[in-house]
């Protein structure tokens, strides 16, 4: 979920992560959600998830994605589901 956060650049919104991620349940979405952005790791903004400051995302990432390669993938997985959307 924050992979896909981050590669968003701008953020997506709660139906969105839904469909990109099949196995994830509302309610599991809201529980960590809510824990996040209580903790100043995510920002909820006029329906739109996102982290508040580019920094914040960085640290994260540099976790979860251990290269360029998966990086790219994740933007194409999140831009095949954009251009499927639309």
């Amino acid at each position: 979920m924050l992979r896909y956060l981050y590669v968003s650049r701008s953020g997506l919104g709660e139906t969105e992560l839904l469909e990109l991620l099949p196995g994830l349940l509302a309610d599991f979405l809201a529980t960590v959600t809510f824990t996040l952005h209580q903790h100043l790791v995510l920002k909820y903004q006029a329906g739109i998830l996102m982290f508040p400051h580019e920094q914040v995302g960085t640290a994260l990432i540099e976790g979860l994605v251990q290269n360029y390669q998966n990086y790219l993938i994740l933007h194409y997985k999140l831009q095949q589901f954009c251009t499927k959307a639309s």
